[in-house]
């Protein structure tokens, strides 16, 4: 069984590599068992830890060189733009624990979302509707809806207009 997995894991991650859109999502499809929603896009170069929980919605893109912690949920709503280098963490270890101990929980970002590039979420975050994480920055606890967020770690630095309607679309020949 561990075997498995962990062939399964690895095509996972070598997918990532191989310029052809189409043929990525259908490796994480099937030896991740993702949902993969609708006009959804995964670019080259992703990053899994784990090969479970991970959910992107409908129209939603997933830049390259990004790094997925399915060891809990991660679940990507519609319209979501994560740009690249952006980390989804769900799981780290309890520093005050005499053992090491794990601890964490699922992530979710939802509708009309944008992950700016290299920014990362810790465990248990959940990034609201429409709000927007800057660059580089470092989500240590929720965003809430319509936030514009940033720094280290990211606190509230404005707000966003309300009314969103893209689809955060980037789909180059090849990749």
């Amino acid at each position: 069984m561990h075997l498995e997995y962990s062939s399964r894991l690895y095509a996972c991650n070598l997918a990532g590599a191989i310029p052809h859109h189409q043929f990525r999502l259908g490796v994480y499809r099937h030896m991740g068992q993702w949902r993969i929603g609708a006009d959804a896009w995964v670019h080259r170069v992703l990053r899994l830890w784990c090969l479970g929980g991970v959910r992107l919605g409908d129209h939603s893109v997933l830049n390259g060189e990004c790094w997925v912690d399915g060891r809990r949920e991660v679940a990507i709503g519609n319209r979501v733009s994560i740009s690249i280098g952006c980390k989804l963490l769900t799981l780290g270890h309890d520093p005050q624990s005499p053992d090491f101990a794990l601890q964490g929980g699922p992530i979710s970002v939802e509708d009309y979302a944008w992950l700016g590039a290299f920014s990362t979420v810790l465990p248990g975050g959940t990034i609201g509707q429409v709000a927007v994480v800057g660059a580089w920055a470092l989500v240590t606890k929720d965003v809430p809806p319509y936030a514009i967020v940033a720094g280290n770690p990211a606190k509230v630095v404005g707000q966003r207009q309300q009314h969103q309607d893209y689809s955060p679309r980037y789909a180059p020949l090849f990749y």
